[in-house]
């Protein structure tokens, strides 16, 4: 049975979308999906599937997250990225 990879062995064989996903990340400690979507020219179910590939990789972790609108009504969904924590 094969051992998964720790983090630290993930990262350096990062490429493309993913390794700037990463990247942004890391440097902002966090992202929203929408301001994540707005960083890209490829469709937001193409980040959103590079998103769910890193998490499956254990490199990082997604929280749902309901948004509400100004009079606290349900306004819709976002999901938070972070780096997964070792």
């Amino acid at each position: 049975m094969k051992e998964e990879m720790s983090k630290e062995e993930i990262e350096p064989r990062l490429e493309g979308v993913q390794k700037r996903i990463y990247e942004i990340v890391k440097q902002r400690g966090g992202i929203m999906s929408r301001e994540l979507y707005e960083l890209f020219d490829e469709s937001e179910r193409t980040v959103g599937e590079h998103v769910s590939r890193l998490e499956k990789l254990g490199v990082v972790e997604t929280t749902l997250l309901e948004r509400k609108d100004e009079k606290g009504g349900m306004r819709g969904k976002t999901r938070l990225i972070r780096l997964k924590r070792s």
